[in-house]
């Protein structure tokens, strides 16, 4: 889900794509629900689909979206959540989860990685 987009099926840029949908998510955040059903539907005729609930989106012909911890046909989990941050006791223990869920990581993961880097580097594990 997201990248990456099926050129088939959508006639649009990957860059194309991120412009409308923070450009839409601006217009949310302003409550300009006309503008921004108007770039969904940009979006959907240029055959991507978005999912507001799960916040993301598709740009492989499909425009069903897993739920989380839905099964996949790979026997997968569709869970799009890794392991907190926070939770990680060492070094090791971030990073093996962020390698581990490379296929799941968004970037508030990898913000969160690097907000908790400077703890797990000093072992304080009371400051935070």
């Amino acid at each position: 889900i997201g990248d990456p987009i099926d050129p088939s099926t959508v006639n649009i840029s990957t860059l194309e794509i991120h412009l409308l949908l923070c450009t839409r998510i601006q217009c949310r955040r302003e409550r300009d629900y006309e503008k921004s059903d108007e770039l969904q539907r940009e979006l959907q005729r240029g055959g991507v689909y978005v999912n507001d609930k799960q916040k993301t989106w598709r740009g492989d012909g499909k425009t069903y979206f897993p739920k989380p911890n839905e099964n996949h046909d790979d026997g997968t989990a569709g869970s799009s959540k890794i392991p907190k941050m926070v939770d990680c006791q060492t070094m090791e223990d971030a990073i093996q989860s962020i390698h581990d869920n490379l296929d799941r990581v968004a970037m508030r993961d990898l913000v969160a990685f690097w907000m908790v880097l400077p703890r797990l580097l000093h072992g304080n594990y009371d400051q935070y």
